[in-house]
Formats: C-alpha cells, sequence, structure tokens
C-alpha cells in the first residue's frame, strides 16, 4: 500500500497504463495519437497511430489507417494496417486494404481484401504508408463512411 514499489500487472514499461475507448453509438472525425491502448466499439474516419494495442470490437469501424504495436479486428477497417508485432484478425472482421504485419493470424469467417506483407520488426516505423497521407484516401474513406451510416 503506502511505500510500495510494486506495479500493477497490467502496467506497461514506460508506466503509461491508458486505455482510450470510443464507444458504441460514438463518431469521431480526425485522428488519433496514443501512447497508450485503444479501442473503438463506435466509428472514426481517420487514422490512429497507438504505440500498444489497437483493438476494433465487433460493433467498431474504421475508415483510416492504423500503425500500432498489436492488434486485434472484430469489426470494419477500410483503410492500411501497420503492426509491428501481432495481428489478429477475429471471425466478425472485415477488412478492405493493405496490411503489413511481423505475425498475423487469421480466424476461420473473416474477410480481407488487399495485399499482404510480411516485415521484419526491426525495420518497423511508426509511420503512416506513404499512399494514405494524401487527403484524397481520407475523402474516398468519408464518403464510403457516410454510405455505411445511411445503410444502418
Amino acid at each position: 500500500m503506502f511505500g510500495s514499489n510494486k506495479k500493477a500487472p497490467d502496467e506497461r514499461r514506460d508506466g503509461i497504463n491508458v486505455l482510450n475507448i470510443i464507444g458504441q453509438g460514438t463518431k469521431i472525425n480526425g485522428n488519433i495519437t496514443s501512447q497508450g491502448d485503444v479501442r473503438i466499439d463506435g466509428e472514426l474516419v481517420g487514422n490512429i497511430i497507438a504505440h500498444a494495442k489497437v483493438v476494433v470490437g465487433p460493433t467498431g469501424s474504421i475508415f483510416g489507417d492504423i500503425v500500432c504495436e498489436n492488434a486485434d479486428i472484430s469489426g470494419k477497417v477500410e483503410g492500411t494496417i501497420k503492426v509491428k508485432e501481432l495481428l489478429q484478425l477475429k471471425e466478425s472482421a472485415g477488412i478492405s486494404g493493405d496490411i503489413e504485419s511481423n505475425k498475423m493470424v487469421v480466424e476461420a469467417g473473416a474477410i480481407f481484401n488487399g495485399r499482404c506483407n510480411m516485415n521484419n520488426e526491426a525495420a518497423f516505423t511508426f509511420d503512416l504508408p506513404q499512399a494514405e497521407k494524401g487527403s484524397a484516401n481520407n475523402s474516398t474513406r468519408a464518403a464510403n463512411a457516410a454510405k455505411s451510416a445511411k445503410t444502418e
């Protein structure tokens, strides 16, 4: 209790122990940069750069790029996914875009349309993919997000 030097079991090495949650029914237009974990159960029209884990829940959708340490995808992603370590595509995942990862697990039923490049963890950078930095891709994704909202 007082004076204890013990760290919480889930505290990361750098002392950052933050979980950012975008809840179901929430829509964000803009980019997210985080040192901690990010969970999306709502909708994001923009990019995520997280120096930790990104989780897209079954009700979550991202119209933008993801760059992170690890990722678990159960929802919808339209964009490039760059993962330093492990990418897990769950049964309900729907991916439309390219993937770059060191390791990947794909469950039966996951849908993936794009190219996949298995990379070396040592060569990884937390930069957005070059081809995706332009605003033309983001405006196309925003239009797709608007179409998605109208069909729901």
